[in-house]
């Protein structure tokens, strides 16, 4: 086995040991996250990754933990097993159930169990709901891990130590039904087989066969991993290999004498997991075993039972099996007479005889064989509960035999019966497997032709819900009509009424009574008359429920029944015959979707059908609650129920409690974010409300309203706009200036206004409906608070943040106080101040606003609600403003997944989110996979909103961002330009984008050596920072930084110091001294201090600086790289060569593996270890460093880009000096060279100079260039 070890470093390193050899360690039990992909692997563990992974925290939690126990060796499953090594893998879990056995601890890391401190630890009571319900009970593999363990403990996620298993026994117990002694001791010998294969019987795990696997330790049983092979078949072997160790005992004995009316089924298929539990409930032998088995009729009970008799009488030679069909009394004595008869049972023919009590006689004698009595079909309370004897009443159940040597098997579809006949010996039997039931199809069918490919397969058994006696039914149908499963499943979905009588065709089948009819349609319509006889409010429900989604039904949604105790009665009806099953701890109903369909059917056949839905449909729009947040929990589970009833459209014109419901719907879907379906309801009323009230009728107003506001949300904003603006004018016509509905539209307009970027218009328009709705609805009144808030928007968008946040800040206080914390609206406004202290660099304020509404509409609205992704998109900018990509880029790609989902692809909202991960990725130092997005998303948005629209104008300036990241100065300057010429037009000169678009195109103009040009901008740009945002503003502080660095290019050293500090001394006190921005500042500082020639404290700066920058960033980031190039520029500088070396490997190497080996940041570098090289008298190594940072340059030599054309020069002038000591002619062609390479840009006209100095102290005469002094020559080329 591998163990895991922590090294001094911080790494995490492997070993194997075998056998004796192995050391004392710790092992994990933990449940793998919902994304695998953050669990850290064994090759991430060998390769050294992992590090970011969320997983990450269990490995340090053990190894802590282990450490702490003193423990230098630890084990975990994601970490030590190489998965994708077959044979590794089977003999991993062949052998796990050991390595948890023979581990010193075993720590139990519970993610879902909340406990931070130790004082939370001491109320039990705080975490044990959490404890008992945690995901780590629900695994598979955990029962190995829960059982083996000699020393166990639990923790919560944040490593506080909730107890070991002896404390927690009680909890454990009630959390997963195994034996206390099991739990206790460990010790299973005493279980059987059948016991132990039922702790597992409840459990989950990813792949259905690790449900059989996980138990091969538990059962002592060695075998391959066969995936693929399914979950039947992998318990089929693990049953093979249990046998082989005779934990099921055989038997010798007798020839039995049985009665069995049916052959042994060769096409039974799966319910190996219900055979085992009957085999180990049957192997209790201190008594006589009463075991019902349960479920649907169709779901194949007989046909378990039956198979489950063959494998006893395999199985024992000396077993008996009676069968009786107890469908009603008459069977029942035919059944007992046959046994009778089989048994020879003296006195049987008589006719007084009680042939029941005769065979029970007989069976309950100590000399005969073990035996079965299956008594099949007792579903009908009236007919078991009494049995007639002379006159006189008996209860059947006091009379069934008594005997240790015997067992007696209940089938049932009412559960009610079975648990009055078998207590808690109840076996459910549900749905079959999807892959069991493809087996069953294929074995059914006669001709290989008639089977379809596997999704037209699949579709088919999905329609028949998975159930036995339907797919048998349907492949007769196929085989007898020689039709395919396509052209069956085209009928099947035609109309209910093709369907019924797809379901109510009869056929021939080997496997039930004669002279029974088989069909579906007929077996469940005895379990309705049944229910119609004994409770008619069931039947009631029934028919209720038929009308509407049979899925997740609130029980609060059901007509009230005449008392509390009817109302369950009904329920507890329709579930004991498995009509309908609990869900969400028993608050609402799922209906068996066949039988939802065959009461459907019974209705219309009654011509009932109508009648129902018109009083469904009363019902719901008279329980539909206000469409507002208290509501929602409500609201939400009725809306599938509403939307199913009016797709029926049995009940269409002039209802007005159709029309009520439907307007209802709409709402509800608005507010979820479904807004193509809300515009299908809202059109749909104002059809009929147009039609039946008028055009102009207050009622048709707002629904058009309600119409415009999806239009809206759906950034359809031409549309909304002319619809509200024809619903303005109506309703200040009809209704007046200053009416409540009036004042709603004019603010939605408005809003429409600002979405639009026409900030007056929507300006305008709002400061008149904020002074309407205070004199007439009041200062606190919510709509006024509403209005006031979008007036902020708008002022926000306009860059007036001072305004916008002292109306913000009054409203969130005022909403607080009037609607609550958790109010949607509040919410809207706390999120909205914080959008306002984000736009003015007040991060830290804006991220605690937006974590706190992320929270409440996580809780309230679910996490895939579009209010919920807006904030957490939000939070994503925060995070990425604040230097913390990672966590940006981990919720941007959450929220993107979701809206290309909900939304799709190119909607704006998508688009933006995407947008903003590409500038996360380059913040990244990620510029390719920046760019490609980048690009994709500015088309899409040019094609979907134009190109002056300001979501498209921000991607243009990222675009232009990233190529400049690239060195692509030319593209960036020109598509730079063409932004600030739209932002120009758009916003104005004075607007912050107009600042930020000028602020960019100084940075792109600095690197094409137009530093004069730059220079001047970012001036202008420091000073209109100052005078709208402050000093302290970081968009401010970035400005200085900036100009700072720009006077730096001019040699105004002095004057770019004393800025630089300044900068730095901001940022230190404002974002913190780890922020990348802080550190860059740092570099920035140091480079200017070596300049000046201040060595020492340049390097204690740069030191900094790559100590926050690896902390933060991490050591491959390009942004640290460039700093241990610089640190290693001042160490060859001091003389310092080794030190020096050191950091330029570490540099090259890094920036090889991010930006490629011709970038040129890596060319620098390559030229420093040439230059390194020749200093340390290695002068062929240097000679190859400078040939391939030459190469380099002529590949991709920029001729725009000042930076790139000195790097390139001074390795030309580099590789002279190297050639001057041992080839001087060459030295002489390289030096006029590098001379002919001061064109195009700004030259440093000290460099130029020298190399003219070095020619002449040669006594050479080349043809040289005009003495330009650093003027611009014209030169097509490095070569």
């Amino acid at each position: 086995m591998r163990l895991l070890k922590l090294s001094d470093d911080g790494s995490v390193k492997l070993t194997s040991f075998s056998g004796t050899d192995t050391p004392a360690y710790a092992i994990l039990s933990h449940t793998w996250a919902h994304e695998s992909d953050e669990e850290v692997t064994y090759n991430d563990v060998s390769r050294g990754l992992g590090t970011a992974k969320e997983g990450m925290e269990k490995l340090r939690f053990c190894s802590n933990q282990a450490r702490n126990d003193g423990l230098q060796y630890f084990w975990i499953d994601t970490c030590c097993i190489d998965k994708f090594n077959v044979n590794e893998l089977t003999e991993s879990i062949n052998s796990m159930y050991r390595w948890y056995q023979q581990a010193e601890r075993c720590y139990v890391y519970l993610t879902d169990v909340d406990v931070d401190t130790p004082k939370a630890h001491s109320s039990h009571t705080a975490w044990n709901t959490q404890f008992r319900n945690s995901r780590w009970f629900s695994r598979g593999w955990t029962v190995q891990e829960l059982l083996a363990p000699r020393r166990i403990e639990f923790f919560s996620r944040k490593g506080i130590r909730l107890g070991d298993k002896a404390s927690l026994l009680p909890t454990i117990y009630t959390a997963t039904g195994i034996d206390p002694e099991a739990l206790r001791s460990g010790n299973l010998d005493s279980f059987s087989f059948g016991e132990r294969l039922s702790w597992i019987r409840d459990r989950q795990t990813t792949l259905p066969e690790d449900k059989a696997y996980s138990m091969l330790g538990i059962c002592n049983v060695y075998m391959p991993l066969i995936y693929g092979e399914g979950e039947e078949s992998a318990f089929h072997r693990l049953e093979k290999g249990i046998a082989r160790l005779g934990m099921w005992p055989q038997h010798d004995g007798t020839c039995a004498v049985s009665v069995m009316p049916f052959e042994r089924n060769p096409h039974f298929v799966g319910r190996e997991e219900e055979i085992l539990r009957l085999q180990s409930l049957l192997s209790k032998r201190s008594h006589t075993s009463q075991i019902a088995v349960v479920g649907l009729g169709g779901i194949g009970k007989t046909q378990i039972a039956v198979e489950f008799a063959y494998r006893m009488m395999d199985e024992r030679k000396d077993f008996s099996v009676f069968w009786t069909d107890a469908t009603d009394s008459e069977s029942l004595l035919q059944s007992y007479r046959a046994i009778a008869e089989k048994l020879d049972i003296p006195g049987r023919d008589e006719k007084s005889a009680d042939v029941i009590r005769l065979v029970h006689a007989n069976l309950n004698q100590e000399s005969t064989n073990p035996w079965l009595l299956v008594l099949d079909n007792i579903d009908d309370m009236h007919m078991w509960a009494f049995h007639q004897t002379k006159g006189t009443e008996d209860r059947l159940v006091h009379h069934l035999p008594s005997n240790p040597k015997g067992s007696i098997l209940f089938t049932t579809r009412n559960r009610k019966v079975a648990v009055k006949l078998s207590q808690q010996n109840v076996i459910k039997i549900g749905e079959l497997q999807p892959q069991v039931s493809l087996r069953l199809l294929r074995m059914r069918l006669a001709e290989p032709q008639l089977t379809s490919d596997f999704a037209i397969e699949e579709t088919l058994l999905e329609a028949l819900a998975n159930l036995p006696l339907a797919i048998v039914q349907a492949s007769a149908y196929i085989n007898t009509n020689g039709i395919t499963i396509a052209a069956y499943l085209k009928l099947f979905k035609e109309q209910d009424e093709t369907t019924m009588a797809l379901l109510s065709e009869g056929f021939d089948d080997e496997g039930r009574y004669p002279g029974t009819h088989n069909t579906i349609a007929t077996t469940w319509l005895i379990s309705f008359e049944h229910i119609r006889r004994d409770n008619p409010t069931a039947a009631d429900y029934l028919s209720f429920m038929a009308c509407i989604e049979p899925k997740d039904i609130p029980l609060t949604l059901l007509p009230c029944g005449a008392s509390r105790k009817q109302h369950l009665d009904a329920i507890g009806i329709l579930h004991a015959y498995s009509f309908v099953a609990w869900r969400n701890m028993n608050q609402s109903l799922d209906v068996h979707p066949l039988v939802h369909l065959a009461t459907r059917n019974w209705l219309s056949k009654h011509d009932l059908l109508r009648t129902w839905t018109e009083k469904t449909i009363a019902h719901l729009a008279d329980q539909f609650p206000s469409i507002n947040h208290n509501k929602r929990d409500i609201w939400r589970p009725y809306l599938s129920s509403a939307m199913y009833t009016l797709r029926q459209r049995l009940v269409i014109d002039n209802n007005d409690y159709r029309a009520k419901l439907a307007r209802n719907v709409g709402l509800c879907l608005l507010n979820d974010g479904r807004y193509n379906e809300a515009e299908d309801s809202f059109n749909e009323v104002l059809d009929e409300q147009q039609r039946t009230l008028g055009d102009e009728h207050p009622v048709t107003l707002t629904v058009k309203a309600d119409l415009a506001s999806t239009y809206r949300s759906q950034r359809r904003w031409v549309e909304a706009e002319q619809l509200e603006i024809q619903v303005v004018e109506t309703s200040k016509r009809v209704l007046g200036d200053e009416h409540p509905d009036t004042l709603s539209i004019m603010t939605n307009l408005a809003s429409t206004y600002r979405s639009q970027g026409r900030w007056v218009e929507a300006e305008q328009l709002e400061v008149q409906v904020v002074e309407t709705s205070k004199r007439v609805l009041g200062d606190e009144h919510p709509d006024t608070l509403s209005i006031m808030t979008n007036l902020a928007s708008t002022y926000r968008s306009q860059g007036r943040w001072a305004e916008a946040e002292q109306l913000e800040v009054q409203v969130v206080e005022t909403s607080k106080r009037v609607l609550g914390d958790e109010h949607p609206d509040t919410l809207a406004f706390t999120t909205n101040l914080a959008s306002t202290y984000w736009d003015q660099g007040r991060w830290n304020e804006a991220e605690q606003l937006e974590v706190q509404v992320m929270r409440i509409r996580e809780r309230t609205l679910g996490k895939k609600h579009p209010d919920t992704l807006t904030i957490k998109a939000n939070l994503a900018s925060t995070y990425r403003s604040q230097g913390r990509w990672t966590e940006a880029g981990r919720l941007e790609v959450q929220v993107i997944e979701i809206r290309k989902r909900t939304l799709g692809e190119t909607h704006p909202d998508t688009l933006s989110c995407v947008s903003n991960f590409a500038t996360t990725l380059w913040n990244q130092g990620r510029w390719i996979e920046a760019e490609n997005i980048a690009v994709c998303v500015l088309a899409a948005q040019q094609r979907t909103l134009g190109d002056q629209h300001p979501s498209t104008l921000t991607s243009m300036a990222n675009l232009a961002t990233i190529f400049w990241k690239q060195a692509r100065y030319s593209s960036a300057v020109e598509l730079q330009i063409e932004v600030l010429a739209k932002t120009k037009s758009l916003y104005g000169n004075d607007h912050p984008y107009m600042i930020t678009a000028l602020n960019n195109l100084a940075s792109f103009y600095r690197d094409q050596g137009k530093f004069e040009e730059s220079t001047a901008i970012r001036i202008h740009v420091v000073d209109r920072r100052i005078r709208s945002l402050g000093n302290n503003h970081p968009h401010t502080i970035s400005a200085m930084n900036n100009l700072a660095s720009s006077y730096k290019d001019q040699g105004e050293l002095s004057k770019a110091i004393e800025m630089q500090r300044d900068v730095l001394e901001r940022r230190q006190r404002i974002i913190g001294h780890e922020h990348p921005d802080t550190s860059s500042a740092k570099n920035n500082l140091a480079s200017m201090l070596k300049d000046q020639g201040n060595f020492g404290e340049a390097e204690a700066m740069y030191k900094q600086s790559l100590l926050e920058k690896v902390k933060v960033l991490g050591p491959k980031h390009a942004s640290t790289l460039n700093t241990y190039n610089n640190l290693g520029r001042l160490y060859a500088s001091q003389g310092k060569l080794d030190a020096a070396e050191t950091l330029y490997t570490r540099a090259l190497q890094g920036y090889e593996e991010a930006l490629g080996p011709k970038h040129a940041s890596t060319l620098s570098v390559v030229n420093n270890l040439g230059r390194l090289y020749a200093d340390q008298g290695k002068l062929k190594l240097a000679e190859k460093m400078y040939v391939r940072a030459l190469e380099g340059y002529d590949d991709v030599i920029n001729i725009d880009h000042v930076d790139t054309y000195r790097a390139a020069n001074k390795t030309l002038q580099n590789f002279g000096d190297l050639l001057l000591k041992y080839r001087p002619e060459k030295a002489k062609a390289m030096y006029e060279r590098t001379l002919s390479r001061y064109t195009c840009v700004v030259a440093s006209s000290g460099d130029y100079i020298d190399l003219k100095q070095r020619l002449a102290a040669l006594k050479w005469r080349p043809l040289l260039p005009p003495d330009t002094n650093g003027m611009f020559i014209r030169h097509p080329g490095l070569r």
